[in-house]
């Protein structure tokens, strides 16, 4: 949730948004980091998840509807890390990202990627089979 709330700061348009989205561009040298943002938007333990937890009394509706609440929060959250990191300009780093951060929300925007990057390692080693 800390990065769903910097995202609200970050300084982009809607528009801006739906163009990277629908005609994305990749820079030179970026291979490495686009294959881990796909792998961590995909994110198929929440799928093994929520099928080992289904209860077959509550039907295949019931469940539908769980893993789709669940692919829409993973998507929101996914969303507002790419928007927090888009941020950033020249090579990417986190002490570069924290540095950025700071400078726009003070202390605050240092501990919620902190908190947000600490949440998101333990929530994927608590569900990772």
């Amino acid at each position: 949730a800390s990065f769903v709330i910097l995202a609200f700061g970050v300084p982009v348009t809607g528009t801006a948004v739906a163009r990277g989205a629908f005609v994305p561009s990749f820079p030179e040298g970026s291979s490495l980091l686009i294959i881990g943002l796909i792998g961590t938007t995909i994110v198929p333990y929440n799928l093994f998840l929520g099928s080992s937890i289904g209860v077959p009394e509550d039907g295949v509706g019931a469940m539908r509807f769980g893993l789709g609440i669940s692919i829409f929060l993973g998507g929101l959250f996914s969303l507002a890390i790419l928007l927090v990191g888009s941020s950033l300009s020249g090579e990417f780093s986190f002490a570069a990202l924290a540095g950025y951060l700071d400078s726009q929300w003070g202390t605050l925007g240092t501990y919620l990627l902190a908190a947000g990057l600490f949440i998101a390692g333990l929530t994927s080693t608590l569900t990772a089979p």
